[in-house]
Formats: structure tokens, sequence, C-alpha cells
């Protein structure tokens, strides 16, 4: 084996701080040696450098890809993005409906999934499930109850009659 393969490569080859410029670049499969001793405030300067480069870089191109770009590229974007947007408003609206519907609190629409409308209907519905939530019953008025008519000049009619028995099963069917 080759002496000069262990040997550190000298990285400032050219730029005038003492290289002789005849250490060939390193291998595309290997990373370039350390010269001298790892030091990790100059490794952290290093890599806060190159970040800083690259994110000046994507900034550049990305410019230089916008200006290339014309009105009508820049009108199917703001249209693609405009339909991203009308399909997140339709999920975001079905899901609300499905846990209406279910009778599911407010708080448990985090968890309703799906990217159809059917798909989050049976989401709502195995959550109701699971929590034992069951949709709102439309419940009657308690029988007996008067029920306002207010017709100016008029009286209420007395006809509907009064069962106490059917208030009482309506009160405790409630408990």
């Amino acid at each position: 084996m080759p002496e000069h393969e262990n040997e550190p490569q000298n990285t400032n080859a050219g730029n005038g701080e003492g290289g002789t410029g005849t250490t060939p670049p390193a291998p595309a499969d290997k990373a370039p040696k350390w010269e001298g001793e790892y030091d990790p405030e100059k490794a952290a300067r290093l890599v806060a450098n190159l970040r800083a480069e690259l994110d000046g870089v994507k900034g550049k191109l990305k410019t230089r890809e916008d200006a290339e770009k014309s009105e009508l590229q820049r009108a199917i974007e703001r249209a693609e993005a405009a339909e991203a947007e009308a399909g997140k408003l339709r999920t975001a609206s079905a899901i609300t409906e499905a846990v209406k519907a279910h009778g599911l609190p407010a708080q448990l629409a985090k968890y309703v999934t799906g990217a159809t409308e059917d798909e989050i209907n049976a989401s709502a519905k195995a959550l109701a499930e699971d929590f034992g939530v069951k949709a709102e019953q439309t419940t009657e008025p308690i029988p007996g109850r008067p029920k306002p008519r207010l017709v100016p000049g008029h009286a209420t009619s007395g006809d509907e009659g009064f069962d106490p028995n059917a208030v009482i099963k309506a009160v405790r069917g409630t408990y």
C-alpha cells in the first residue's frame, strides 16, 4: 500500500497558503480528510457558511426561474394553488357536516379522516360508535305543553287535551 494514501490532503492548494497545487482531488466515494486537528468551532463555521451559500444559490435559482416563466405559466400555478385550496375547504366542509350529522362534539372533528365524502362519513360514524355518541334525536315537545299561536285579537284555542301521564313519560324518557 503506498504511503501517500493515508496522508491528509492539502485543501489549500493554489490559494497562496503554502499549498503546492499538486494534490489530486478527493475521489467521489470518499470524503476529503480534515486538514490538521479537528476543531468543532471551525467545523460549525464551515457548515454555517455552506448553508448560507446554498440558501443564496437557491434564492438566485428561484428568481431566475420566476423571471423565465411566462404569464401563462404564472396563471397556471395560481390556478393550481386555488384548486388545492378549494379542495382543502371542501374536505373541511365535509368533515364539519359529518361531525354534525353524527352528533359528535366539534373537538372530535380533528379525528375524522378521509379523502372522499363517503370515507369521511364512515370515519365519523366509526368515531361516534367508538365513543358511544348517538346522533341527536329530534324530540317531540312535551305533550300538553301549550303552543303559542299569537294572532292579534284572537284567544288561544284550548282544543288540545292535557294528559299528565304523557308528560311524565316524556320527562322520564329524557333522563
